[in-house]
């Protein structure tokens, strides 16, 4: 097993509206844990789908809730962070996603950060297997 990724580094994969935390993948290539899943709540994006017609700025909405979920996933890893249950963290993300949740980590939890990977993929990177994770971030 590569040394990038051992059992205390953790695996952020984030797309828009969802996340997959996988945290740790033991020598057998198998998560140590279960994974941590999170949706977007996207109440801006909500909002401005509700009203007809579609307002000037619908981008804006969707922007504004992007960058709140990369706070929710770097303030969620944080937490576990001070907790002590990771040493490294890996961010594999689509798109613009990877530059928010890496500004979104500061301090020592910044300090933390492994390999970062930006995926071209808009979605379904949250589905991808161990295996595949881990041929991305060799």
């Amino acid at each position: 097993m590569p040394d990038i990724c051992r059992e205390r580094d953790w695996v952020a994969v984030v797309e828009p509206t969802r996340a997959r935390i996988v945290r740790g993948i033991g020598a057998d290539g198998r998560p140590v844990r279960p994974d941590l899943a999170l949706r977007a709540r996207q109440p801006n994006l909500t909002s401005a789908l509700a009203q007809e017609p579609l307002p000037e700025g619908a981008g804006a909405a969707v922007e504004a809730d992007e960058a709140s979920f990369a706070e929710h996933i770097a303030t969620l890893l944080d937490a576990h962070r001070v907790a002590g249950e990771f040493d490294r963290v890996h961010v594999v993300a689509t798109g613009r996603m990877a530059q928010l949740v890496k500004r979104a980590m500061r301090g020592p939890l910044e300090a933390m950060l492994g390999a970062s990977v930006v995926l071209g993929l808009m979605e379904g990177a949250v589905d991808l297997g161990i295996g595949q994770l881990l041929g991305l971030l060799v």
